[in-house]
């Protein structure tokens, strides 16, 4: 199995040759790790980028007299010759990048970064995420043309995060940006926490502006879009999914929960509705 794609430690450092030297570019190391307790770096200072991704867990991170709690989703850029430091609150898992050079640094200017809040930032969606783990995944071609393709990827990573970042902090309706966010992730853990910072509100305001627009607190409005999906799921002839099954795919971890949800949203259970909807398609 490849020991990159799964949820594994992994790490690599670059001997970068004369291509980066010449595009300005240079990855210093890469990887993910996972679950780790008691991971912190104490107070220092870098020659290079670090660019890191919270996959799970909590942590802190300290960049100069600022000090931002990392969360699941959340992004973060360190500059070069700042004091930082981090700290894991709960197991943390992290994937991130080092880097450096010319046209690095002139690439982070240039896309702003450094101009608003680097660190703790949210995206509206998982296509930098995706990116990130597309070039851990090239991590191993020791190849001119696999050391010209990380550099590349590396670019396209950060003008995504810079897009996604302006949709969020630019959008007229912030709430509009956590609507597309919840329906790009009903599969995954939604926390109140997560969702307010991407709105950019406080919780309790952002709970308050939310229900108003909506007319659903959040944790109901996830409900709601989790059972639309399952009905579609459900009712789906081509889809063989156990009811089980599902309840998985539509973000419920507990299949017996979903039951109970999917009653009380539709006043019957995901087994009769799915007989209901057989005999619909048939008429």
């Amino acid at each position: 199995m490849d020991k990159i794609a799964v949820n594994r430690d992994f790490s690599h450092a670059f001997r970068n040759g004369e291509a980066s030297v010449k595009a300005g570019f240079s990855i210093v190391t890469l990887g993910k790790i996972f679950n780790k307790v008691n991971y912190y770096c104490r107070e220092r200072t870098r020659n290079d980028y670090l660019l890191l991704l919270t996959l799970d867990g909590e942590a802190w991170v300290k960049e100069g007299k600022r000090k931002k709690k990392l969360r699941k989703g959340s992004w973060f850029i360190l500059r070069p010759g700042l004091v930082h430091s981090y700290r894991d609150i709960v197991p943390w898992s992290l994937a991130y990048v080092h880097f450096y050079g010319t046209s690095a640094a002139w690439t982070v200017n240039e896309l702003g970064f450094l101009k608003r809040e680097n660190l703790g930032f949210m995206q509206a969606d998982n296509s930098a995420r995706e990116l990130l783990f597309r070039l851990i995944s090239r991590a191993e071609d020791v190849s001119i043309s696999g050391e010209i393709i990380r550099n590349a990827m590396l670019v396209e990573l950060l003008v995504a995060l810079h897009q996604n970042y302006r949709r969020n902090k630019n959008d007229n309706d912030p709430l509009e940006a956590v609507r597309e966010y919840i329906g790009a992730n009903l599969d995954k853990e939604l926390t109140l926490p997560c969702l307010a910072e991407l709105s950019g509100f406080s919780q309790f305001h952002f709970i308050r502006v939310f229900r108003g627009k909506y007319g659903y607190s959040p944790i109901q409005f996830i409900q709601k879009l989790r059972i639309e999906k399952a009905k579609e799921l459900l009712g789906d002839e081509s889809e063989s999914m156990k009811v089980r099954e599902v309840a998985k795919a539509s973000g419920f971890k507990d299949p017996l929960y979903f039951s109970k949800a999917f009653r009380q949203w539709t006043g019957t259970s995901p087994e009769k509705f799915r007989d209901y909807m057989k005999l619909l398609n048939h008429r």
